[in-house]
């Protein structure tokens, strides 16, 4: 597996168990709406939450909001439509949020930043 899938998959694990650790339920994980990934389902306070997360290495010059560009928002908003049509989330509100995760491996440190119900423009 490459370095950065491998980064990627640590920090999506570091994100998940900060999320619960905030109170979040998670609900799924790495789930596909056609050619459209999601990272985390999460929920909390009655909001279904999708979370997009983006992992760097602390020391690189790109933060984890570098890498979430306008394409990945463009198709999370189309997933957050196909689940507005769900009858599983009907009568809670939906959003996405973003969660940037930096590791540090030589002190085995994580740090996490969210976001709550990005709009459009918000990052990026």
């Amino acid at each position: 597996m490459a370095k950065h899938n491998d980064i990627g998959k640590q920090g999506e694990e570091v994100g998940a168990q900060f999320l619960m650790g905030q109170g979040f339920t998670i609900l799924e994980r790495n789930k596909h709406y056609g050619k459209k990934e999601i990272d985390i389902l999460s929920e909390k306070d009655n909001v279904v939450r999708i979370v997009e997360v983006k992992t760097v290495e602390e020391g690189t010059s790109v933060s984890g909001e570098d890498n979430f560009n306008r394409d990945k928002r463009r198709n999370l908003r189309h997933v957050l439509r196909l689940l507005e049509n769900d009858n599983r989330y009907e009568g809670k509100r939906l959003q996405i949020d973003f969660l940037s995760v930096t590791l540090n491996f030589t002190k085995r440190e994580a740090h996490c930043r969210l976001v709550q119900n990005v709009s459009e423009d918000e990052i990026g």
